[in-house]
């Protein structure tokens, strides 16, 4: 016995005149289409068992020949035919956005990485200002606008340079203030 294994759509062919296409499978079959001479007979084992139990040839030929032996209409043909483009073109939709989704997965992988990454050097600067900028306890407020220079751009920073005491030269105009 020859055992042939084919995907859906594939063919293969027996001597010079048969035809076997493999349509599809699924609970449990295998559909598949035979193309043949008349002359040549094709049958399934249950109608053999049917013809050598005395069934007439006749009777299997018409119930044959009005279900399953029926040459499509040219109608029917080009129904099949459109129908198997249209299948075709939702395919290919289907391969595009499936390739899209994967390509935005990745992205989003990688923009979710450098937002982590960014956010785990904010972290680290932040508690590199709070190890250089420790308040002193002993101020109000740590940072403040000089009095003496009218807040033009001079501040106290009573928290870097006061060393607990409060007052502090101003950065803009050099007078003692208190922060």
């Amino acid at each position: 016995m020859l055992v042939i294994s084919r995907k859906v759509g594939q063919v293969f062919t027996v001597g010079e005149n048969v035809v076997v296409y493999f349509l599809g499978y699924g609970n449990g079959r295998a559909s598949i289409g035979v193309e043949a001479p008349r002359e040549v007979p094709i049958l399934r084992d249950d109608i053999k068992v049917a013809m050598a139990a005395g069934v007439p040839l006749h009777a299997i030929e018409d119930a044959l020949d009005s279900r399953e032996n029926q040459e499509p209409t040219p109608e029917a043909t080009e129904e099949c035919r459109c129908l198997r483009a249209t299948i075709e073109v939702h395919l290919e939709t289907i391969r595009g956005l499936i390739e899209e989704h994967d390509r935005l997965e990745i992205m989003v992988r990688e923009r979710e990485w450098i937002i982590e990454s960014y956010r785990e050097k904010f972290d680290a600067m932040v508690e590199k200002i709070d190890e250089l900028t420790p308040e002193c306890g002993q101020c109000d407020d740590c940072v403040a606008v000089c009095p003496a220079c009218s807040g033009s751009g001079g501040l106290l920073s009573a928290c870097c340079t006061c060393g607990g005491s409060g007052t502090v030269k101003c950065s803009g105009c050099g007078e003692d203030g208190e922060a």
